[in-house]
């Protein structure tokens, strides 16, 4: 295999330094383990409208602030969806494909273009370490296979993608592969994984965030207090209980991201 090319689309708008040095950290050592040249490049995609060419093999798309709609009508957002028809056409008209990885705001773009579902804003702020349930069809696949039914992953995000479109999912060949836990503060469970074909891959939680990060952010009091006011004492307990080594976050974190860049690997290697 020759060089493999990886590109991260940075939607942070500036704000997202250590959540990109989370992701890079990851590649490079996932990378390294196979012992493969690489070359990585990030592209500032909404402050700079910076969007890779198609010379790339893998692609990470992150999270990011604000509403999912915030760039609409912007160069940027038209910058980023053509990006998005480029890569899905480039897979149903070519043997060799391209491999895309979206993640929390991404998914949230991602579900508007493809029209996946509902996008709207939530009622109060999920954030910490939530349950999240595979479907039948994630018991499956092959990027989950490594995770337990029921897994814990970090979650940040104001908006969600609830009321799954079926006729659009069915049309791209797309399965939802993990939804959120219900419980009485979620009046409409939010859709949380979801692959196109073999190649796309999207997350609405964070698997690029560790447990290091949520201890970091539980330093903050207004954060904890806001689990409590909205969840209540039992759940910050339970979210502080599944941080730390060889705990549940830091599972999802060595296993999704991990696994979908050795998938990629394994047949990239095979053309």
């Amino acid at each position: 295999m020759g060089k493999i090319k990886i590109a991260i689309l940075d939607l942070y708008e500036g704000q997202g330094a250590e959540t990109i040095s989370l992701l890079t950290k990851l590649i490079d050592t996932e990378i390294n383990k196979n012992q493969l040249d690489y070359e990585l490049q990030i592209f500032d995609a909404r402050l700079k409208n910076e969007i890779p060419d198609m010379s790339f093999n893998i692609y990470f798309s992150s999270g990011g602030p604000g509403s999912p709609f915030a760039g609409s009508k912007k160069k940027w957002e038209n910058s980023f969806f053509n990006f998005l028809d480029n890569i899905y056409s480039f897979n149903q008209n070519s043997e060799e494909k391209k491999y895309l990885f979206g993640i929390c705001y991404s998914f949230q773009l991602m579900s508007r273009f493809f029209g996946f579902g509902k996008v709207t804003k939530r009622e109060f702020e999920s954030f910490g370490a939530v349950k999240i349930l595979k479907t039948e069809s994630g018991k499956y696949d092959e990027i989950l296979s490594g995770l337990p039914n029921t897994f814990y992953a970090v979650d940040n995000r104001n908006w969600q993608v609830t009321e799954p479109n079926n006729t659009s999912l069915a049309a791209v060949n797309a399965k939802i592969l993990a939804m959120e836990k219900s419980n009485k503060s979620v009046s409409q469970r939010a859709m949380m994984a979801i692959k196109i074909d073999r190649e796309i891959f999207m997350t609405q939680f964070h698997p690029e965030k560790n447990s290091n990060y949520l201890i970091e952010k539980f330093k903050d009091p207004h954060k904890k207090e806001s689990v409590i006011n909205n969840l209540g004492m039992e759940k910050l307990d339970e979210m502080l209980s599944v941080l730390g080594d060889n705990k549940p976050i830091e599972f999802t974190h060595r296993t999704i991201i991990p696994d979908f860049l050795r998938e990629a690997l394994k047949r990239l290697s095979q053309k």
